[in-house]
């Protein structure tokens, strides 16, 4: 196999944090040039199972059940994708869920002006719901009669646990939609839609999500690129799909080593695993005084896997001993993760390395820790989930430090001299307009590492599709997307809002 070479697009700075949630403080890390990582490689083929059936429209539009009785597919309003009606389970429910379907129902009727008055009740009752706000930006877009091209945005969104980096992406990029729009309307060029691509919570669902994506783009030639997925695993089953029918696949929470050197195709704008487990080990080498780490990760997950091997390089390489290693189910009981941190208490450590695909993992391995302990939990940044959450509503989390691509105050220790981008007050303003949730702000006035990055991904498209415009005034395909984001560096990068 022969050796390729990355080709990245150098940022003008880039910050990877270290929190520790307790202090809600965190320590700036050294800069880390990676707003976008272009690597070409082999592909591989997508993993032989058997794929749920999608009913779809003559548009390529359409959701099915999956086995667990989830809904997944693709939507361009006609079907409501975050949606949780059981107001008995305050983490999943969503108030605006009934009048969300009511809107889709109404949108499938071909019943336009009623589904838009649903969509504005339902952000009435739940003001940070990014899926409805999409929607109603996506229908000025359409009967606006000015040009537009369309991204799809490839998520998990699923309820079964609640997947928060699903919404808080959705959230980033709307706000990345409406800004662009709004400039657009003015100044003129093309519009940006947004679809919305749901896989749900079995990883292999994304290889039939994506085929209908690329069916829908066979019809809708306003089609021209997919953001996602918000997994690392759903992205390598998803990039042989996307490369072969020549849409770019660009994301901005999937950082397995995995990734790099798979296709021309695929573009990122996070750190990969590498690069941040190796910070973390850093900081652990030399700011915590561990006497015996115990790494724990998903069992059968790739990226947990390489997040604990890159760690352990570094840690090694640092003189310090490789931690012993115990692995867990996926979609462990809290019974099941208490056994777990059973394991590593009669391992005697005093310090876990905890990596998973689930915040709720986490959350089931902090609530079986013993009050008393003083145990130090070093992890990844898809535990931001545990900061957005109410004060006290997870036990043991004095000890929990996690390294993350983006944090939304970096501006103000960094350079507080220089104003902080528009997106931090335009998220406040339109997640949560009546100032109601100043007691947990996070997914209402603060976003988060995912939020952020989400918007800097739809940014990166945004360059893309302005530089492919100097050519392609009126439409353009992905093959002019693609050769457009190859061109995304040096005077030509990205300043985001996470680096």
């Amino acid at each position: 196999m022969s050796e390729t070479k990355d080709t990245q697009i150098k940022p003008v700075w880039r910050n990877i944090w270290l929190t520790k949630l307790k202090e809600r403080r965190s320590v700036i890390l050294p800069i880390l040039s990676v707003l976008l990582v272009i690597t070409i490689l082999l592909l591989v083929l997508p993993h032989v199972l058997p794929m749920p059936s999608l009913v779809a429209t003559s548009k390529g539009i359409g959701v099915s059940h999956d086995k667990d009785g989830e809904d997944i597919g693709l939507s361009d309003g006609s079907y409501a994708l975050d949606v949780e009606k059981d107001k008995q389970d305050i983490e999943k429910y969503r108030p605006g869920s009934d009048y969300k379907t009511q809107a889709s129902d109404a949108f499938r009727r071909g019943d336009a002006s009623t589904a838009t008055a649903l969509w504005k009740e339902a952000l009435r009752v739940d003001s940070n719901d990014a899926e409805t706000k999409i929607y109603l930006e996506d229908q000025q877009v359409v009967t606006s009669g000015k040009p537009y091209v369309t991204i799809v945005l490839g998520s998990v969104l699923s309820n079964k646990p609640v997947d928060y980096p699903s919404r808080d992406q959705l959230q980033g990029a709307y706000i990345a939609q409406l800004e662009h729009n709004q400039s657009v309307r003015t100044a003129g060029g093309l519009l940006l839609r947004l679809l919305i691509a749901k896989s749900g919570n079995t990883p292999i669902n994304s290889i039939a999500v994506a085929n209908r994506i690329v069916e829908a783009a066979k019809s809708d030639k306003t089609i021209i690129g997919v953001f996602g997925w918000t997994k690392t695993t759903s992205s390598l089953d998803v990039l042989p799909i996307l490369t072969r029918a020549h849409l770019p696949l660009l994301a901005s929470t999937a950082p397995g080593d995995d990734l790099t050197g798979r296709s021309p195709y695929f573009f990122r704008v996070t750190p990969t695993n590498k690069e941040q487990a190796s910070v973390l080990a850093k900081y652990a080498e030399t700011k915590l005084k561990l006497q015996k780490l115990v790494a724990v990760y998903e069992e059968q997950d790739p990226f947990s896997q390489n997040f604990v091997d890159d760690f352990t390089q570094q840690f090694v390489t640092g003189g310090h001993q490789a931690p012993a290693r115990l692995t867990y189910e996926r979609l462990s009981t809290p019974e099941k993760m208490a056994q777990t941190v059973q394991s590593v208490l009669q391992m005697n450590a005093d310090s876990v390395l905890l990596i998973g695909s689930r915040s709720t993992d986490i959350a089931n391995f902090l609530r079986a820790i013993p009050d008393n302990s003083h145990m130090k939990i070093l992890t990844n940044a898809g535990q931001y989930a545990i900061v957005n959450a109410p004060l006290g509503e997870y036990r043991n989390t004095q000890g929990l430090i996690f390294v993350s691509p983006g944090f939304l105050d970096s501006w103000t220790i960094i350079k507080p001299s220089v104003q902080a981008p528009s997106f931090f007050s335009a998220y406040k303003r339109q997640f949560d307009p009546n100032d109601l949730h100043k007691n947990a702000p996070y997914g209402y006035q603060r976003p988060d590492a995912y939020t952020m990055l989400a918007y800097d991904a739809v940014l990166t498209f945004l360059k893309g599709i302005q530089i492919a415009s100097t050519t392609h005034k009126e439409s353009m395909t992905g093959d002019d997307l693609q050769q457009a984001l190859l061109k995304i560096n040096g005077a030509q990068a990205v300043q985001g809002v996470t680096g």
